[in-house]
C-alpha cells in the first residue's frame, strides 16, 4: 500500500518540484521551522508542512517527502506528530508512542519510494559498478539526492525483491 502510493503519486506529478507536488494536494510548505530539536512539523490540519530554513536540498526534499508520506497515508491520524516529537527521547514502550514510531516509519518508506522510483533504482542495480561495490549507498545517495539512510532503506528493500523473484 505505502509503495503504490508512492509510485502512484510519483506517476501523476514526479519529484523534481515537492512544493508544487504538496500544492497540488492542498498543503503549503513553509520555510520557517524554528525549532531546536525539529527539521520538519506536517501539520495536518492546516495544511501545511514547515520545515527548517537552510536545511540542504537533499535532506529538505526528503523531509517534504516524509510529510506528504503523512498526508496521503495518515491524514488526521498524524495529528500528535508535533507532541510525538517534541517528548525526547522517542520511544516505543507506550502504544500510542509505538503507533507514532510505526507511523513515522511508513512515512520515510513513503519518501525512500518517492524520491528513488523503483523504475529508475531497478536499472541501477544491474550495473556491473554496482554490483562490485561493497557499499555504494553514498554513491546513490548523491545521484538521487536523498539521504543515505533512505537510499540504505531503498537498497534493503531492492535486495528482498530481487531474492523473492529469483525463487
Amino acid at each position: 500500500h505505502i509503495i503504490d502510493e508512492a509510485s502512484s503519486l510519483y506517476a501523476k506529478y514526479g519529484a523534481d518540484d515537492l512544493d508544487m507536488v504538496a500544492g497540488k494536494l492542498g498543503l503549503a510548505v513553509y520555510d520557517l521551522l524554528d525549532a531546536e530539536h525539529l527539521n520538519e512539523v506536517y501539520f495536518p490540519r492546516l495544511g501545511a508542512i514547515v520545515v527548517k530554513p537552510g536545511l540542504p536540498s537533499y535532506l529538505r526534499r526528503f523531509l517534504v517527502g516524509h510529510s506528504l508520506g503523512h498526508h496521503l497515508l495518515h491524514g488526521q491520524q498524524a495529528a500528535d506528530y508535533l507532541r510525538f516529537h517534541l517528548r525526547r527521547p522517542a520511544t516505543g514502550s507506550d502504544p500510542a508512542g509505538h503507533k507514532m514510531l510505526q507511523l513515522e516509519t511508513e512515512a520515510d518508506l513513503f519518501a525512500a519510494f518517492l524520491l528513488v522510483p523503483e523504475h529508475r533504482l531497478g536499472p541501477v542495480v544491474k550495473l556491473p559498478w554496482f554490483k562490485q561495490s561493497t557499499d555504494p549507498v553514498l554513491e546513490l545517495a548523491i545521484e538521487f539526492q536523498v539521504p543515505p539512510e533512505a537510499m540504505r532503506v531503498r537498497l534493503v528493500y531492492e535486495g528482498c525483491r530481487s531474492l523473492r523473484h529469483q525463487g
